[in-house]
C-alpha cells in the first residue's frame, strides 16, 4: 500500500486499526485451534488454516481500501450481514454457527419473532459491532499510488472466493471443520450450503399401510397433547411441588411417568418423530418407512384432528410447521389453528376446542400442539399471574438465574398447571385417553442455548414430563400399572406404539423394530437426539443422555457431553 501524505498515512492507519479491530471482536478460538493442530502435529492443516485466514483478511481490505464506493458498499453490506449472523449467534449459544444449526433454525422459521424477542440484547450488541465494521470498510480510504488503485479495482470480485472455497469444503467435509473460521465470510458459505439442501431436499414416500387392528379401539377419543418447552424440572405431582400445586393435589387422576426423555431437543424434530412413526433402533429409516400416525387412526375409525396453538401468527395456509407436508395436512380430518385474544390465552383456547371434540359422540384422535412455555418466558402468561418474583421483566435488563427461574417457573404453572386446572373442569374424560408430554426441555443456563444444540447438548433439553389421563376404569388400571412399572424409565419413542395399541394395532405386526410401548418393562437408554434427522445434509446423529432425573431447584444440572 503506498500513500503519498502523512495524513494519507494517518487515514491509512486510522481505517486498519478499525476493520482490524471488528475482526478481533467477531471472532473467537483462533489461538484455541492453533495450539490444537500443533499438539497434534497437523502442519499441513495449520498451514491450509493460515492461509485462508491470511486470504481472508486480504479480501477484507481489498473491500476496505477499493477506490470505487459502489464496491465498497456491496463487499461490506454481504460482510456485515455474514458477520452479524455468525457473531450474534455466538453471542445467544456461546458457540459458532454450523450448517446443522442453520438447517435446524429453518424448520423452526415461524417462531423467528419469538426469538428475536427473547435474544434482542444481544443482537443489538451485535448490530453494533458490525454496524461500527460496516462504516470502518466503507469509510472513505486515503488516496493510493495510481498502479495501487487500479490493481485493487481488478480484484473488485476477489472476495467472493472465500466464501466458494468454504462453501466447497463444507460439503466436502459434511459440514465439518469450520470453527473458529472467519465469521466476515463463512456464514455466508454456510448459508448458501444450507439453502441449497434445503431447497432440493424431498422427504421419501412413506410406504403403504398394510395392517388392520386386531380388536376394537381401547377409547372413543384418543388425544396425544405435545407441549412446548417444558422441562420435567418443574412440573411434579408431589405434594410440596411449587409449581405444579394444582397437579400434586389432583396426582389421583393421572398415570404419571415421571421424568421422561424427550425424541429430540427440537420441536420440529421431536414432532415429527411422533407422527412419522420413528423407532429408537432405526431412527432415520423408521421415519421414511413407517405410515404416517393419522394413517392408522383413520383405518381404526378415527376421525382425525390436528390443533396447533402454537401458530396464530402464521396466516398462509400452505406454511406448514413442524416438517408436515400437504401430502400430510391431507391425512388431517379437521385441521385448526387456535386463535386468542392474546398469547397468554391460545392454551385455554385449545382446552376448550378439546373439551368440546371429547362431547361429540364420534371417534377422534387430536394431535394437540400447545403454545407452553416457549421463550420468552414473561411472554407466555399473564403479568398478574406471576408468583414468582422478581422476573426477567422485572430485572432492569440485568437478567440473572434468579430472574430467569422465576419467569419459567410462571410459564410454567399457567401452562400446565392452571392449563390442567381448567382442561380437567372441562372435559369429559369418560370415554378417552390423553397423553401428555412435551416437546423438548430447557436448558436454563444464562449465555446458551436453551434448546435446538445440535452437540453436547445439555440434559436438561430433553428432560420431559409424562403422563396419561383417563376416565376409562381398564385404562385407568393398565396405565397405573404402566406408570408403576415405567417410572422415569419412558420416552418418547414408546408413544407411538402405545397410540397404536389404543387404536387396536398389535405394534410389532406392523414393525417388528418398534421398541416397547408405555405398557412393557422401557430398557433402553436415556437419550435424546440432536442434529439433522432428516438427512437433509448429513447421515450422522447425536445422543445425548440424560443421567438421572432432575431437581426442582434453583441451580441448573451440569452439562454432559454428547456420546
Amino acid at each position: 500500500m503506498h500513500v503519498s501524505t502523512q495524513k494519507g498515512l494517518a487515514s491509512a492507519a486510522l481505517k486498519l486499526v478499525a476493520v482490524a479491530a471488528f475482526v478481533y471482536m467477531t471472532n473467537s478460538g483462533i489461538v484455541e485451534r492453533v495450539i490444537l493442530l500443533v499438539d497434534q502435529e497437523r502442519y499441513r492443516g495449520l498451514t491450509l488454516y493460515a492461509g485462508l485466514w491470511g486470504f481472508c483478511i486480504g479480501c477484507v481490505l481489498i473491500v476496505a481500501f477499493h477506490p470505487r464506493l459502489h464496491w465498497r458498499l456491496l463487499w461490506a453490506t454481504v460482510i456485515g450481514l455474514t458477520t452479524f449472523a455468525g457473531y450474534s449467534f455466538m453471542l445467544v449459544t456461546d458457540s459458532q454457527l454450523t450448517v446443522f444449526h442453520i438447517i435446524s433454525m429453518w424448520t423452526a422459521i415461524a417462531d423467528m419473532d419469538r426469538a428475536v424477542d427473547n435474544y434482542s440484547s444481544q443482537l443489538w450488541q451485535a448490530a453494533g459491532v458490525v454496524a461500527f465494521g460496516f462504516v470502518a470498510l466503507v469509510a472513505r480510504p486515503p488516496r493510493l499510488h495510481p498502479a495501487i488503485a487500479r490493481g485493487t479495482s481488478l480484484l473488485s470480485l476477489t472476495p467472493a472466493i472465500p466464501i466458494v472455497a468454504l462453501s466447497a469444503m463444507i460439503t466436502i467435509r459434511i459440514g465439518d471443520d469450520t470453527v473458529a473460521m472467519p465469521q466476515q465470510f463463512v456464514p455466508a458459505a454456510i448459508g448458501a450450503v444450507a439453502g441449497a439442501k434445503l431447497a432440493t431436499h424431498e422427504q421419501p414416500a412413506k410406504q403403504p399401510l398394510t395392517v388392520d387392528p386386531i380388536r376394537p379401539p381401547a377409547a372413543r377419543h384418543v388425544v396425544l397433547l405435545v407441549d412446548e418447552s417444558i422441562t420435567s424440572r418443574f412440573v411434579s405431582l408431589r405434594d410440596d411441588s411449587p409449581v405444579t400445586p394444582f397437579l400434586a393435589r389432583s396426582r389421583d387422576l393421572f398415570a404419571d411417568f415421571g421424568e421422561a426423555s424427550s425424541a429430540a431437543n427440537c420441536s420440529a424434530e421431536t414432532n415429527a418423530i411422533l407422527r412419522f412413526g420413528a423407532s429408537r433402533g432405526d431412527l432415520r429409516g423408521s421415519m421414511t418407512r413407517s405410515p404416517y400416525l393419522w394413517e392408522f387412526a383413520r383405518r381404526a375409525g378415527f376421525r382425525t384432528v390436528y390443533l396447533d396453538a402454537a401458530a396464530s401468527h402464521i396466516k398462509n395456509p400452505a406454511q406448514l410447521q413442524n416438517f408436515m407436508t400437504l401430502q400430510e395436512k391431507a391425512l388431517i380430518d379437521e385441521y385448526a389453528t387456535i386463535e386468542a385474544d392474546s398469547s397468554t390465552g391460545l392454551d385455554l383456547a385449545l382446552s376448550a376446542r378439546i373439551a368440546e371434540i371429547l362431547s361429540r359422540p364420534e371417534p377422534h384422535f387430536i394431535y394437540a400442539t400447545k403454545n407452553g412455555a416457549h421463550f420468552p418466558y414473561d411472554k407466555s402468561y399473564p403479568v398478574e399471574e406471576a408468583r414468582f418474583r422478581p422476573t426477567e421483566s422485572e430485572s432492569g435488563g440485568d437478567v440473572t438465574s434468579r430472574h430467569r427461574l422465576n419467569s419459567y417457573r410462571n410459564a410454567v404453572r399457567w401452562s400446565v398447571d392452571v392449563f390442567f386446572a381448567d382442561f380437567l373442569g372441562r372435559a369429559d374424560l369418560s370415554r378417552a385417553a390423553v397423553v401428555y408430554t412435551s416437546d423438548h426441555g430447557q436448558n436454563l443456563e444464562l449465555g446458551a442455548a436453551t434448546h435446538c444444540s445440535i452437540q453436547g447438548a445439555h440434559p436438561d433439553e430433553g428432560r420431559v414430563p409424562l403422563f396419561v389421563l383417563s376416565g376409562i376404569d381398564d385404562l385407568e388400571t393398565r396405565f397405573a400399572a404402566a406408570a408403576r412399572l415405567n417410572f422415569d424409565r419412558a420416552n418418547h419413542f414408546a408413544i407411538f406404539p402405545t397410540l397404536l395399541d389404543l387404536f387396536g394395532y398389535r405394534p410389532r405386526d406392523h414393525d417388528p423394530a418398534y421398541g416397547p410401548s408405555l405398557f412393557e418393562p422401557i430398557d433402553q437408554p436415556r437419550e435424546f437426539v440432536s442434529g439433522d434427522i432428516m438427512g437433509i445434509f448429513s447421515e450422522e446423529l447425536w445422543w445425548n443422555p440424560i443421567a438421572v432425573p432432575g431437581p426442582e431447584a434453583g441451580t441448573v444440572a451440569p452439562a454432559v457431553a454428547a456420546r
